[in-house]
């Protein structure tokens, strides 16, 4: 599994999924967004899957090139080849809808759609970061995540499909201002709304707007909520929607009052990308340990390079754990927003031979202390529901409060 994530300043709402941990002597977890195939990812895009306890990462579908993309992959294209013009108008199916609950909310909006491009992609990451740290603290979406969404496994298993993000990553507007941004980060049911703010009126009209687009796609539409947002739970309730399972935590860690590191095994090394000239041998190491981890075969070698492409990219927040004889034997990748304070950390992982041994505890701590030292003042780990072996790991590292999730799904006729 890989690692990345999380932003502050402002207000956010986002919806759906998540996660996955990794334990002192127990296998790798982290964050792992709910409804996700369950496969390997060691790019770390945060659309985790809970669907299995001990997920890791999604490993890249083969590309034409065998590897991944070079460039921007948004660039390649123009709105016109996301299949998803300009949508100004809900259309029948949206107008009933919203009138079953338009008595509950008193005002409504006619907001702007359009498809994420290269064009907005720069607007859109503003539009992350001024909302955290909402985002995150709320529902789990800082400025990382976006950036794992856009550059991770996303960047290399939609590269034979240029208009893959502009389907999936929908701005709303009101005027010449995006209100909301509606992710759907997996391409799957799972969705996220995310907004500056608590703004009912948004949130309503946008899920008005993707209850239209998933009937279309025939597919299911499934939110993840935390127990601490009752007013996106009153929107949900109101609009049909059912609540479901538990399905994760989202931890915080104040990086100004941490315990004390833990000691390194003795033997082990830990280290981070930062000065490292051959990054593609380290990452075909994290990409074995990763492998060995969850019982996973592949390459995860090419998502790892595409996030090098991601502007936020910080190489001192990928550390890991060396064994006497040099091999990578643990493994995380955090994220840091400057301008707000808020990182996040995911994945976690810790080769099976080598656990027991305290390393995931170990990456984790550097991680976080690297994370303080670029001007982050907290971190984020999601993790499955307790006690989930991960969860283990997450309690021992000190956390200041920990929220619980569950899954909100509508029901198509």
């Amino acid at each position: 599994m890989s690692a990345l994530h999380q932003g502050a300043v402002a207000d956010c709402v986002c919806l759906v999924a998540a996660v996955m941990a990794i334990a002192l002597g127990l296998p790798a977890y982290s964050k792992a967004k709910w409804g996700r195939d369950p496969a390997a990812d060691p790019g770390g895009c945060r659309g985790r899957d809970r669907t299995a306890e001990h997920e890791a990462f999604r490993l890249p579908q083969p590309t034409s090139s065998g590897g991944c993309p070079s460039r921007d992959i948004t660039s390649q294209v123009t709105s016109t080849h996301f299949g998803g013009e300009h949508r100004g108008s809900h259309g029948a199916a949206g107008n009933r809808f919203l009138v079953n609950w338009s008595a509950t909310y008193d005002s409504r909006m006619e907001l702007s759609e359009e498809s994420l491009t290269d064009d907005t992609l720069e607007e859109v990451v503003a539009f992350f970061r001024r909302s955290n740290p909402f985002a995150q603290k709320a529902l789990g979406w800082d400025t990382g995540r976006f950036m794992d969404f856009r550059w991770a496994n996303n960047a290399v298993s939609a590269a034979d499909d240029p208009g893959w993000f502009g389907r999936y990553c929908r701005i709303f507007r009101d005027g010449g201002e995006i209100r909301a941004v509606a992710v759907a980060e997996d391409g799957g049911d799972a969705e996220f709304i995310i907004t500056p703010g608590e703004d009912r009126v948004a949130v309503n009209e946008v899920l008005s707007r993707l209850i239209e687009i998933h009937r279309e796609r025939g597919a299911g539409l499934v939110f993840e909520v935390s127990d601490a947002e009752q007013w996106l739970r009153d929107i949900f309730v109101a609009a049909g929607l059912t609540e479901g399972e538990i399905t994760g935590h989202e931890w915080e860690y104040d990086l100004a009052s941490l315990p004390d590191p833990a000691p390194v095994a003795e033997g082990f090394t830990v280290a981070t990308l930062d000065g490292v000239v051959d990054r593609a041998a380290v990452y075909a190491g994290i990409s074995d340990c990763f492998g060995k981890a969850f019982g996973r075969e592949g390459d995860g070698v090419p998502a790892l390079l595409s996030v090098e492409q991601n502007p936020m990219f910080r190489p001192e927040l990928s550390v890991f754990a060396l064994s006497p004889e040099g091999t990578v034997v643990a493994y995380c990748r955090g994220t840091v927003d400057s301008d707000n304070g808020v990182c996040g950390v995911d994945p976690v992982c810790t080769h099976p031979d080598f656990q027991r041994l305290g390393l995931g505890k170990a990456v984790v701590q550097r991680c976080f202390a690297n994370q303080r030292a670029l001007d982050g003042r907290f971190s984020y780990i999601g993790s499955l529901p307790e006690p989930a072996p991960g969860t283990f790991l997450y309690r021992s590292l000190g956390p200041k409060s920990r929220t619980v999730s569950s899954a909100w799904t509508y029901h198509f006729a």
